[in-house]
């Protein structure tokens, strides 16, 4: 595999620099920005698949390479134990090592007359691949593993599949739980292709969700379990512009799937080699499985040599090594005119990038990866969020208007941007999208219309800025305040969800905040199209320079550069990452998964406000009114059941399952549609053989929960628990819960009180839905997301999310520390009354 690899030949000898997205104008600039944004994105990679080839764990002669085996589980050991990781490890090399097997065990269980005979035909008939030698070697491999993960105090299990179990949706979910359950305890899966009863001995490149080797079996274990990062490691130092071994041959040290493409449309002629002699797939094979997993949403791959010890750690550092597949999203190249323009995977009109002058409209539009370009938008959006919050309270309440008005005067725009990301989706433009998912993908009418008035709510809200909340007289004629001001620029990464969009744009202009907004690439039609609108409206609504205001800012920065668009990973990451990050952006906002706000925690030194799962609970006490609590828990659960703040578990007292209340709200839940899974206490209830027991048989289904009690369904699904007290409960939600909202149906008020005050969730509710946990309910206008953490914010983040405070000292006269350490004047430390008081922020 080491002499055969990519063969280009192309006129002029400029396919390599074409392939790699070779140098610009700026080739230092330009290489220095990469390299930040791709240590940021790998760094922060949350689980990572490793695969090992043939000729990686095995010696030439097919015994295992104890040297290599060694340095690959003790980076493994180390990725999990120190930095917590989940780490997942794709093999080869068990055909190999039960070759050899064979031959010994052959060898022993004849007579010496034999050997001669048996040594030719040893020679001249044992196949390659040979599902006699899968099976003795299969052992032999995973003992070696067990042994080397066990010295390192890691516990390793085995999954042995085939291409049946990932075509299999029964057999593909239970694969998952499985690896999921084994990565969750700390242990490290180990898969391999089950060969022995396979019958793969490679064959033609796989098509959509097949594989023929164990490149493409690592691509689709890294689908399986949502990789940020696959490693492939291999005998070669990466990807080459000609067979490693000719002479003038270099490594190409990153490509994306549009750039190999574009290597033949540019005249390049592109070859494979012969497949090695040793493993199964061989170089095409490996670049096949990158391009796949890109497409199925892994962050980025790498191609590296496994010879060297710490080829993992440094790949997880984003050292130069190997070669760094990105997806074509990411990918930045060469222009015609040695200018930058982005290359998307399916161009359109509206895709199609501008050039080097345009590029603020570049990144809002297509999303772009570059130092200069980014490092720009982020310094033009600083500027634009300085002027926004030195504008008068009423000409931002305008401003506001303006995006109610240009809403709905471009609702037929927005509606048919959203029906072709609708249609994507159901698709699979960009893999599969679960239904919870496209559910939250749509726009309507009347959501646009929620939409506008949310934005006048937010209008008809006083100023926030410039709030005193404390005045204080330190001395005779020197006052303290305490003033409420923008918190500055603020990164919101959310999902595919484009209602998002507007309702945090006008939160932030509000609050005097800049922003930038990286959606799920599921809604990139909606949020483009929406972020477009927005920005309209700003510039034609744009207030005159102030006639008190001496800032050279003022008038000049152009509003819309308070609301920036990114749409790629890498463009997040950059901004992440980079060394001035802290003087751009003052606050990071993931809206997703406890995952997602770790991984972005990892990645950066920007301070994050982390919004987690929304894993709801109503509990209905043993004295809750059956009526009231039916109907608090039908719309908990049906009202939009892929919503944050949706019940995903309905806690029964005890005493409930043998009343009629218990059997009102689980025929309530039946009657609207939903599926009722027991959860544990309550199946253990049905198995009994008393009266208790059919009625706690009435409360379920008869096929239990195959989740964990800590999961959201985002559907027409809900878990139904026993439990014995409201302290019961209160342990419960505690434990299973992700501390977004939780409710408790009761008439004892002393309970509700033990459940208010118990309950560490961000919202804790008595006789009311879950659904009430929003910020526009609340009475905020819209919301920032839920946040769930202890820091800034709690709750519905509404445009207090967005601002900050100063103190702002006066004097009447002046003040010096001498005056008070001579004894000429004393401190008073009086508070003064602020009453509505406000001033300029």
């Amino acid at each position: 595999a080491g002499s055969r690899n990519l063969r280009t030949s192309t006129p002029g000898d400029r396919s390599a620099d074409h392939l790699a997205s070779g140098p610009t104008d700026r080739p230092r600039d330009r290489a220095s920005s990469l390299k930040r944004a791709t240590m940021a994105a790998w760094a922060s990679s949350e689980t990572i698949v490793i695969k090992a080839g043939t000729n990686v764990v095995s010696t030439p002669d097919g015994a295992p390479s104890l040297v290599r085996l060694s340095g690959i589980v003790e980076q493994a050991a180390a990725l999990m134990l120190v930095e917590k990781r989940r780490v997942i490890l794709v093999t080869s090399g068990a055909v190999g090592c039960g070759r050899s097997r064979l031959r010994k065990q052959a060898a022993l269980n004849r007579s010496f007359r034999d050997l001669r005979e048996l040594h030719r035909r040893a020679v001249s008939s044992t196949r390659p691949y040979d599902s006699a030698c899968a099976a003795a070697g299969q052992l032999a491999l995973m003992s070696l593993y067990e042994t080397l993960f066990s010295a390192r105090e890691v516990e390793a299990s085995q999954f042995l599949v085939t291409q049946q179990d990932f075509d299999d949706a029964t057999r593909r979910k239970n694969l998952k739980y499985a690896v999921d359950e084994t990565l969750e305890v700390g242990m490290i899966p180990i898969i391999n292709e089950n060969d022995a009863v396979s019958g793969n001995a490679g064959y033609e490149l796989p098509t959509n969700a097949t594989f023929s080797d164990n490149d493409g079996l690592a691509a689709l274990v890294a689908r399986l379990v949502g990789a940020d990062l696959l490693i492939l490691l291999s005998d070669v130092d990466g990807l080459y512009d000609k067979p490693p071994s000719s002479p003038g041959a270099r490594i190409l040290p990153r490509v994306s799937p549009s750039s190999l493409r574009r290597s033949t449309f540019d005249g390049a002629v592109v070859e494979f080699g012969a497949k090695s002699a040793s493993g199964r797939g061989g170089m095409e094979a490996k670049v096949a499985a990158a391009c796949r997993a890109l497409d199925w949403g892994v962050k980025c791959v790498a191609l590296a040599n496994g010879a060297d010890p710490c080829v993992v750690a440094k790949v997880v550092r984003g050292d130069d090594v190997g070669t760094r597949f990105v997806p074509d999203a990411d990918d930045v190249v060469a222009s015609s005119n040695g200018g930058r323009r982005h290359a998307p995977a399916v161009p359109s009109e509206q895709q199609q990038q501008p050039e080097v002058g345009q590029q603020q409209q570049q990144l809002v539009n297509g999303g772009v990866v570059g130092g200069d370009a980014l490092v720009e938008l982020l310094e033009r959006t600083r500027a634009a969020a300085q002027t926004l919050r030195s504008l008068p309270g009423e000409r931002r309440t305008a401003l506001l208007g303006a995006v109610a008005d240009a809403l709905e005067a471009h609702a037929d725009e927005i509606l048919a941007a959203n029906a072709e990301d609708v249609e994507a989706a159901a698709r699979g433009e960009d893999g599969e999208v679960p239904a919870a998912l496209r559910q939250r993908l749509g726009l309507s009418q009347k959501k646009l219309a929620s939409l506008a008035a949310g934005a006048r709510a937010l209008a008809a809200m006083p100023d926030p800025l410039g709030r005193v909340a404390l005045r204080r007289e330190l001395a005779e004629g020197l006052v303290l305040e305490k003033r409420s001001t923008s918190l500055g620029v603020v990164l919101v990464i959310f999902e595919a969800r484009p209602d998002a969009l507007p309702q945090i744009a006008c939160l932030a202009l509000r609050a005097g905040c800049g922003l930038v907004l990286k959606g799920g690439k599921e809604a990139r039609r909606s949020c483009a199209c929406l972020r477009r609108v927005i920005a309209d409206a700003l510039d034609a609504a744009a207030a005159p320079p102030r006639d008190d205001d001496a800032s050279p800012l003022a008038g000049r920065e152009k509003l819309s550069d308070a609301v920036a668009l990114v749409e790629s990973r890498e463009d997040v990451a950059s901004i992440l990452g980079h060394p001035r990050s802290a003087e751009f952006v003052d606050l990071v906002v993931p809206r997703g998964s406890n995952a997602l706000v770790r991984s972005i925690q990892r990645s950066t030194k920007i301070p994050v406000l982390g919004h987690a799962d929304g894993i709801c609970h109503v509990y209905v006490d043993a004295t809750a009114d059956a009526a009231k609590a039916a109907a608090i828990v039908v719309d908990a659960k049906t009202d939009y059941p892929a919503a944050c703040n949706a019940c995903e578990t309905v806690l029964l007292h005890r005493d409930v399952v043998a009343s009629s209340t218990g059997g009102a709200v689980v025929a309530a839940l039946r009657d609207a549609g939903v599926a009722v899974r027991p959860g544990p206490a309550l199946l253990a209830a049905m198995s009994g053989g008393d009266k208790q027991t059919d009625l706690a048989r009435g409360l379920a289904d008869a096929e239990p929960a195959e989740t964990p009690l800590s999961h959201e369904y985002g559907a027409l699904e809900v878990t139904v628990e026993v439990v014995d007290s409201v302290d019961a409960a209160v342990a419960f939600v505690n434990k299973h819960g992700s501390r977004h909202t939780d409710a408790i149906v009761a008439e004892d008020a002393a309970a509700a009180q033990r459940f208010l005050r118990d309950v560490d969730s961000a919202c804790v509710f008595h006789n009311a839905s879950t659904r009430f946990a929003d910020g526009y309910r609340f009475g905020l206008g819209a919301e920032l997301g839920i946040a769930t953490g202890r820091i800034h914010a709690r709750g519905p983040v509404g445009v207090e999310g967005f601002l900050t405070y100063k103190w702002c000292l006066a004097s009447a006269d002046f003040h010096t520390q001498h005056h008070f350490a001579a004894g000429d004047k004393v401190y008073t430390h009086r508070d003064l009354d602020v009453g509505g008081a406000s001033s300029s922020s």
